[in-house]
């Protein structure tokens, strides 16, 4: 039965890569730069929105179009170093989406004058460029792979490139850990295997197929099992919390009380939100 329902996600597959471009929507970029000096301040008048530029107009995919992620970018300055004509800024930087995607970077520098563009080739290793494409690699995906299991993983191999590229240039900052980061998706696969079977499922059960999206919450929790077993569990307690409502929602609507209680267990955290309807029926 799976083969035959599954055809419904390659329909919207297939839609996704048949459209315009425009892999990325709405972008918000938020500066922090409180700890710049005033010149410093003047520098980056402009970044936010050549961020927002770069993230709509780069073509990131030949065949996915029409994605239309949402991006919510924080970058918050710890400090600059004028070298010349160049302005090197220090910072940390938050990547997320609107869903359940987001990426903590606690150490990145680049070089960026006011009035510059943003640029990313395989010649010339830009900062700034690597470092926003390489998130956005990330994003497109872990978008990705809630259409087909693990259809992210030619968008992670060009992460690893650009940070290894990182690794070895001038501005090697933090470039060790986002290589580690790639290291630790790609050994994860149950959570991306799990992730994918949660929106497959979700699916089913809009689509008015009960028995088949119990069916894909069963392996999601086989998946996310193993995840608990053998992995840091941080990303899936996000996934969880992330999804919290409709989880509750359609596993009650389902009568699957147990998978709630121990996704409750995986994050305690959100034990509030995923129970509160099973507390509810069990009261009334």
């Amino acid at each position: 039965m799976r083969s035959k329902t599954y055809s419904f996600r390659i329909t919207i597959f297939c839609c996704l890569i048949s459209a315009g471009f425009c892999q990325f929507g709405k972008v918000t970029v938020t500066l922090n730069d409180r700890l710049l000096r005033g010149s410093e301040r003047q520098e980056i008048t402009s970044l936010a929105v050549e961020i927002q530029r770069y993230f709509q107009y780069t073509v990131w995919d030949d065949e996915w179009k029409d994605l239309n992620i949402p991006v919510n970018i924080q970058l918050i300055f710890e400090g600059g170093v004028s070298k010349g004509s160049q302005n090197t800024f220090l910072i940390q930087a938050l990547f997320s989406t609107d869903s359940d995607q987001r990426y903590f970077d606690s150490s990145a520098q680049f070089y960026y004058n006011s009035g510059g563009s943003i640029f990313y080739n395989p010649v010339q290793f830009d900062p700034l460029g690597g470092l926003l494409s390489f998130y956005a690699h990330l994003i497109l995906a872990g978008e990705m792979d809630t259409y087909e299991p693990l259809r992210g993983t030619p968008h992670i191999e060009k992460a690893r490139t650009i940070a290894l590229r990182g690794v070895s240039s001038d501005y090697s900052k933090g470039w060790s850990s986002r290589t580690k980061l790639i290291n630790d998706i790609t050994d994860n696969t149950p959570y991306r295997e799990g992730k994918f079977s949660y929106y497959y499922a979700m699916e089913l059960f809009e689509l008015g197929a009960p028995d088949e999206a119990v069916k894909e919450f069963q392996e999601m929790m086989k998946q996310f099992e193993l995840v608990y077993e053998q992995f840091p569990r941080a990303r899936t307690q996000y996934f969880i919390k992330a999804h919290a409502e409709e989880l509750s929602s359609t596993l009650t609507t389902l009568r699957r009380e147990a998978i709630l209680i121990r996704l409750s267990e995986m994050d305690p955290g959100s034990a509030g939100v995923l129970l509160k309807n099973t507390i509810k029926e069990k009261k009334d």
